[in-house]
């Protein structure tokens, strides 16, 4: 599912465009000295900065002020009256991307740059994320997860709180979701980048914890509420979902080596549609089904992979009733892509589970999740390359009758339980 009209509105709703429908108010700009207090500042250190970014020179105790006066240039702005114009907020962004492209092409050389801008840029969350200006809020998260994608764990810390708090405006919370996510992401990297999972394992486990709140807060709608309000509300969810199941953690523990987190068992849940408000669509089950896939038994030897793995097929099986059903050429490529991603999942699933790489595991739940993997995939690539004849009857039936060896998702969790929902997706 693509952005819906509802979400798309909301956006619009905290952005510039949005402004010119209602009351122009004063804007609550930052710094306290005013716009030409902020320029004459980045001037005075302008060929600094220049030698900065270009990998000149590094970073000195000197220069804090350079480099807070960059920090301040590329936030504070969303806070003036020109924020208000769409086409200043896209320059000021592009700007914004192309002094993250310099110092990412810098390399060892701007790396201490990086970092020192990626502080200030923090440090002003409070701030920023309590200004009155919708636009400032939602422009400010959205370059905190430009900060998250070259993988700045500082903007963790911060993305989480957001996402935590309900006063916050949906297009914050939107960036704020899409940043964790690609925190989150940086661990299951491919060749050429190495895997870098996140090294701040507090903030890690925060993060995680807060999705998971996220996830299983119910909504209440009022009578009359429009479809397209709803369904926003589920996209919202659905990122949070999506950055959960690229987490890792089957479970997080606490400073005790207490579960705390169930993640593996709350993206069952999702996979099940149970107990959520507003109930759960097709998307949102399979992106938990491919986050199943990606929990790291070694990360929580208690983890039970066999118990997740009769979830993910129900996933496989949404993902074949939806492209089956969905006939539009328009979504065909969209329906490629989910099925490419679905494959990248189940290998990871294997590739975890081979008994060589987890020798704790069960063999009977090793053989289990081989045998849902052995039907599964066939229809994935199907998906994949947009092939007629998937049919998942054959497999939802098997997955109706067979249940998986493992009853708990966890060792020593007797509470720990799923129920495969009845009619298995059909």
């Amino acid at each position: 599912m693509q952005l819906t009209a509802s979400l798309v509105r909301r956006l619009l709703l905290t952005s510039s465009a949005a402004l010119l429908l209602v009351p122009v108010l004063a804007a609550q700009e930052l710094p306290s000295g005013g716009q030409k207090e902020l320029n004459d500042l980045y001037s005075k250190h302008r060929n600094t900065l220049r030698d900065l970014l270009a990998g000149k020179a590094t970073p000195a105790k000197s220069d804090e002020e350079a480099i807070k006066a960059l920090a301040q240039l590329h936030v504070y702005r969303y806070t003036w009256p020109e924020a208000r114009d769409p086409g200043k907020v896209l320059q000021f962004m592009k700007e914004f991307q192309g002094d993250c492209d310099a110092i990412t092409r810098g390399g060892a050389s701007t790396a201490k740059l990086q970092a020192d801008l990626t502080k200030q840029i923090v440090s002003m969350a409070d701030e920023m994320f309590s200004n009155r200006e919708p636009i400032a809020r939602v422009n400010y998260a959205r370059v905190l997860h430009r900060l998250a994608q070259d993988g700045m764990e500082d903007v963790c810390a911060p993305l989480t709180k957001v996402i935590s708090e309900d006063r916050q405006n949906e297009g914050a919370k939107y960036y704020a979701l899409l940043g964790l996510r690609e925190l989150f992401a940086r661990a299951h990297q491919l060749t050429p980048n190495p895997p870098t999972p996140m090294k701040n394992k507090k903030a890690e486990t925060d993060a995680v914890l807060a999705l998971i709140a996220f996830i299983q807060h119910k909504t209440t709608f009022p009578v009359g509420t429009e479809a397209d309000e709803i369904e926003g509300t589920r996209v919202l969810r659905r990122e949070a979902i999506r950055a959960l199941g690229l987490s890792r953690y089957p479970a997080v523990l606490d400073a005790k080596k207490e579960v705390v987190g169930r993640t593996a068992e709350v993206l069952m849940k999702v996979v099940a549609g149970e107990g959520f408000s507003p109930d759960v669509k097709a998307d949102e089950k399979i992106e938990a089904a491919m986050g199943l896939c990606r929990m790291q038994v070694g990360l929580y030897p208690d983890y039970q992979p066999d118990a997740a793995a009769r979830f993910i097929g129900l996933g496989v099986v949404e993902l074949v009733n939806g492209y089956t059903e969905d006939s539009t050429s328009a979504k065909e490529h969209l329906w490629k892509i989910k099925g490419a991603r679905f494959s990248e999942a189940l290998a990871a699933l294997m590739a975890d589970t081979n008994p060589k790489v987890n020798k704790g595991l069960n063999p009977a739940g090793v053989k289990y999740v081989a045998d849902m993997f052995k039907d599964a995939n066939p229809l994935v690539q199907k998906v994949e390359g947009k092939l007629a004849g998937a049919s998942p009857a054959a497999f939802n039936n098997w997955l109706r009758t067979t249940p998986a060896p493992s009853e708990t998702v966890y060792k020593g969790l007797p509470d720990s339980v799923v129920k495969f929902p009845d009619g298995g997706g059909n």
